[in-house]
């Protein structure tokens, strides 16, 4: 177990988490994992995640690639919430509304980085001291720690404490590809362990009700393990809402350990994902512009990736009962697993 680092320019430094058979990088901006490197089943190592090949593209980041998401994850309609009687107005950076912490989010900030290392696992744990977004009641101390063990499990800490009330929902972004080259996602298998998903309307907001995938109709949108390129060619309209692919929010089942499970047969790679979130977020990419940005396997597109984001459900502050509202001096703590493995390790 080591971690190495790389001064990419005079200010953007790129931490390396190695435990011999996968390696962890992120940069000091942003969060952003920039590779997740594996083998496949011929022992040949490559990166699974999306990024560009330019680090020069990670400072405005237009496709949040590897970043932490914050302080609220997804869109919230536009861009206003009311806390306690009082009204408060966010950056609109997507239309009407506001999108991943706007244009002064969590992804478009330096951290400040400590590195923690023991024989079996080590730790890198980015933080922002007294950070306020704009927009956002209160000032944060946020951190997220970045782990990786000897048995092959990456695991993402999030912790918080604010002195006002706020709201709070972070997550990661980063696009999964088990592919060697960076083609469509369409030969991934992926299993998400949940019997409700979030309703969408007209520009991916939620509606506030939840859709119950055993229901006839909606069975189409369960993910059991069946291959990505089966919802691509779905015409359900919460598919074609997302621009013909996923886009969708799914309530985690909480009588599993296992959130999510994706697999490139093809590869052989494997990732197990536990959560302690009540959500994941699966998107495909759908809006990814075509060979606009050069990734490290090639031109990024449309389903060349897939998110697996843990986090709250999304504009929970406009939903009964929101769960993201935090109380000053009160630790927000939350922790995503992902397992990876060879099949024919």
């Amino acid at each position: 177990m080591t971690i190495f680092q790389k001064q990419i320019n005079d200010d953007l430094v790129e931490y390396i988490i190695d435990n011999g058979w996968m390696s962890i990088s992120v940069l000091n901006y942003g969060a952003v994992i920039t590779r997740i490197k594996v083998p496949d089943k011929n022992g040949d190592k490559f990166n699974c995640v999306l990024n560009y090949a330019d680090y020069s593209n990670y400072y405005e980041n237009p496709l949040f690639l590897g970043a932490v998401i914050g302080p609220v994850a997804g869109r919230i309609a536009a861009g206003t919430f009311e806390l306690d009687g009082t009204s408060y107005q966010l950056e609109k950076n997507e239309g009407d509304n506001h999108l991943h912490g706007g244009f002064s989010g969590y992804h478009k900030q330096f951290y400040q980085v400590e590195t923690v290392t023991n024989e079996q696992e080590d730790h890198l744990i980015l933080y922002l001291t007294n950070h306020q977004t704009k927009g956002y009641p209160g000032k944060i101390d946020f951190s997220v720690t970045y782990s990786l063990d000897c048995n092959n499990s990456f695991k993402i800490l999030y912790q918080a404490k604010a002195d006002a009330k706020t709201i709070f929902n972070p997550t990661n972004h980063t696009y999964f590809n088990l592919n060697p080259r960076t083609e469509s996602v369409k030969n991934h298998s992926l299993k998400i362990n949940a019997e409700k998903v979030q309703e969408i309307k007209q520009g991916t907001l939620p509606t506030g009700h939840l859709l119950n995938l055993t229901v006839e109709g909606n069975q189409r949108l369960q993910l059991q393990g069946g291959r990505l390129e089966e919802t691509f060619n779905d015409e359900h309209e919460q598919l074609t809402l997302g621009s013909q692919g996923i886009d969708l929010a799914y309530l985690i089942n909480t009588d599993s350990p296992e959130g999510a499970i994706l697999e490139n047969e093809e590869t052989g790679i494997m990732i197990k994902l536990t959560t302690s979130e009540e959500s994941i977020v699966v998107y495909t990419g759908n809006k990814l512009p075509n060979q606009i940005f050069l990734a490290e396997n090639g031109w990024l597109s449309k389903h060349s990736g897939v998110t697996l984001e843990t986090q709250n459900l999304p504009d929970a502050i406009h939903q009964a009962d929101p769960k993201i509202i935090l109380e000053p001096n009160k630790t927000y703590s939350s922790k995503t697993v992902f397992e990876f493995l060879n099949t024919n390790k």
